[in-house]
This record gives C-alpha cells, structure tokens and sequence, in this order.
C-alpha cells in the first residue's frame, strides 16, 4: 500500500500549534507530541512504567482514566470489592483520604499473592473533575513496599493537572 499523505492543511502545523475550534478537533498530548482528535474521542490511555529490582523483579506504575458517575467514596468501595474477588489472598492495610497537593482524594495499600510471591500495591486515587478519576497504581514485590510506597507518594505529590476548556 502506498503511504497515505498528509494534507498540506495538517503539514503546515507546528507540534504546539492550538486546534481550531471550528474543526470540532480537540488538541491531545502525548509523550512524543501533540495529536488532533475529531469530536466523540475520549481519552481511555493507560500509562505503564516499570523499572527493574534486584534480582530479576520488577516494580510497576499504573496510570489509569475512569469517567465516574457516583462520588469517588463510592468509587473506590466497588474497586475493593473488585480488587477482593479478583486478587488471591487479597489483604486491605489501609483506606485513607489523602492529599495531593491541592487535590483530596484516596488511597488505598493492600497485598496479594501471584506465583508464591507476595505483592505490594498502593492506589493513590485522583479526582480531576467531578466526572473523573486518574487511579495510580504502584506493584512491587512485598520486600521493596517502603522504597515504592514513597516514590508513588512523591510522583502523586508533584502532579500538575493541565487546564482543560
């Protein structure tokens, strides 16, 4: 198949160039740029970092977008039940309100077992608007849960929302 061209319109645009708000496109970044979204998209991106640990492990940031229509107590009620039915040996250590920066929202340490090892996790649970919620999740092997707990509590701490229109 041949390549498909660019429009000349598209071509002339800079990376930081502002959607025309008569396209009924809406400007969208993502790590390597700036994309142009036609209306009815919705973001549904899952961001995922992981970084080694000694010996031959690895721990895991999850960054997840949920549209919610209860209040975010409600929220993270079914996310425990969910987390109970779908972990094996699923043990809640702690449900806390908490804050992040100017934000309050939750946060939840718990731990479960997969293939004989004990895993961590820590959900810091993020309201951005009334209507949504970025839920960052940390795993890591049960031994390294102080050093990943603190860095979850510091990359939550810097977040800086984006203004949205």
């Amino acid at each position: 198949r041949p390549a498909r061209r660019i429009s000349r319109r598209a071509s002339r645009r800079t990376a930081c160039s502002p959607c025309r708000k008569d396209d009924k496109m809406a400007g969208y970044h993502i790590q390597e740029g700036l994309i142009e979204l036609p209306e009815g998209w919705d973001d549904k991106t899952i961001n995922i970092f992981a970084r080694d640990l000694p010996p031959n492990q690895v721990a895991s940031i999850v960054i997840t977008r949920d549209d919610i229509t209860t209040s975010l107590r409600e929220f993270v009620d079914k996310t425990v039940k969910q987390l109970t039915k779908q972990l094996p040996r699923f043990a809640l250590a702690k449900r806390s309100v908490a804050s992040f920066g100017v934000i309050e929202g939750e946060e939840l340490s718990f731990q479960w077992r997969r293939e004989n090892v004990d895993i961590f996790q820590m959900q810091a649970f993020v309201p951005v608007t009334d209507e949504r919620v970025l839920t960052f999740t940390v795993s890591a092997p049960l031994k390294f849960r102080g050093e990943v707990e603190q860095e979850l509590v510091s990359i939550v701490g810097d977040l800086k929302l984006r203004r949205t229109e």
